[in-house]
């Protein structure tokens, strides 16, 4: 008697690549979710080191206090303010991220006075 395995074969595709779209719908949302985290923290960062930066420059010079402006970041609206508190400069930016959720970050700088 001769044995047909036609079906076993037909059996095991399909089987494995079951395995495999499980696996695939299973990492691709993972590595989309890190890939976003990744871009918000770069965001961050270099958001961080131009309020760094403009701070040194308020500091450096003569202000007047509030100061409030908006400046482009990597294509990102950014609106950074300068206040003064005590003898401390506080100066914060807010914009929104790649989530679109509100983000404040602030350094705070000594006066020369």
């Amino acid at each position: 008697m001769k044995m047909n395995s036609r079906g076993f074969l037909i059996t095991e595709v399909v089987a494995s690549f079951s395995v495999f779209v499980t696996i695939m719908l299973t990492v691709t949302p993972i590595f989309y979710q890190l890939t976003i985290e990744e871009h918000i923290l770069k965001e961050r960062r270099n958001i961080q080191s131009v309020l760094h930066d403009e701070l040194q420059i308020v500091l450096a010079t003569d202000f007047k206090t509030p100061i409030k402006k908006d400046i482009n970041i990597d294509n990102q609206k950014v609106e950074v303010s300068f206040t003064e508190d005590s003898s401390l400069v506080k100066g914060c930016a807010r914009w929104n991220n790649a989530k679109q959720v509100k983000e404040e970050l602030c350094l705070y700088g000594y006066t020369k006075k």
